[in-house]
């Protein structure tokens, strides 16, 4: 396997200490890289890593932008240079022709137990055999179409934020559409409360065809439930 690498310095003001966030939305976005499927993922430190610090809440990767449903993958700090994190696919080669996310989670720590901080996020693109046939041209998806839970409630937050009432139908459970009629009675100021609880829910449980997840607006919290249809998402209640 050949290695694709990126050096990040990570100064000492980087490894500061933040509350712990898992599924949350502040990532840091680290620049796309591009990796072939035998290509090795390695994510270079400039202090050496607690290897004890590498858990599924720390270092994970998913084929989702909100870092649901990871993947299973293996992830080592090299022994030549505990500086190194490296990511590898267990099948040995990365499914060609795809895009996923490599999550680092604010627990990660230094030896010297100091936390990354900030989450990270780090998109790689996968690129198909040379000599491989590009796949067939397909029509765009429409814009509403997202692909997990958490992304469903970032494209209702946005959504809300500009009051566009029919993109947020659109993300709705065929049940909940047909228990509303016409749009929604509230204030600019309150759309813009809700997109933003719904931008911070925190999620519960998620299952391959039911999610759970609860947001707080006004220091109430309500839950949020939400349900596939087919492929999609939905939002069944909120």
């Amino acid at each position: 396997m050949k290695k694709s690498w990126i050096l990040f310095f990570l100064v000492s003001a980087i490894f500061l200490s933040l509350s712990h966030n898992l599924w949350g939305n502040t990532f840091t976005d680290w620049p796309e890289l591009t990796l072939r499927p035998e290509d090795i993922l390695e994510v270079t430190f400039t202090f050496p890593l607690d290897a004890s610090s590498l858990r599924e809440d720390t270092v994970w990767v998913s084929e989702h932008e909100s870092g649901e449903i990871p993947l299973a993958v293996r992830v080592t700090v090299t022994g030549e240079d505990p500086r190194k994190l490296q990511v590898f696919p267990l099948e040995e080669r990365w499914p060609a022709g795809k895009t996923y996310y490599l999550f680092l989670g604010s627990g990660l720590r230094s030896q010297e137990g100091v936390p990354l901080g900030k989450p990270v996020r780090l998109s790689f693109r996968v690129l198909a055999p040379e000599g491989a046939e590009p796949p067939a041209a397909s029509e765009p998806a429409p814009s509403h179409v997202a692909t997990g839970p958490g992304e469903v409630l970032q494209a209702a937050a946005r959504a809300l934020d500009a009051l566009d009432f029919a993109a947020l139908r659109e993300l709705l459970s065929s049940n909940l559409r047909q228990s509303l009629e016409g749009d929604p009675a509230v204030s600019e100021e309150e759309a813009r409360k809700v997109a933003q609880a719904l931008r911070e829910a925190r999620k519960l449980e998620v299952s391959s065809d039911e999610a759970f997840y609860e947001m707080t607006v006004d220091g109430v919290t309500y839950p949020i439930t939400l349900k596939r249809e087919g492929e999609e998402w939905k939002i069944e209640r909120f």
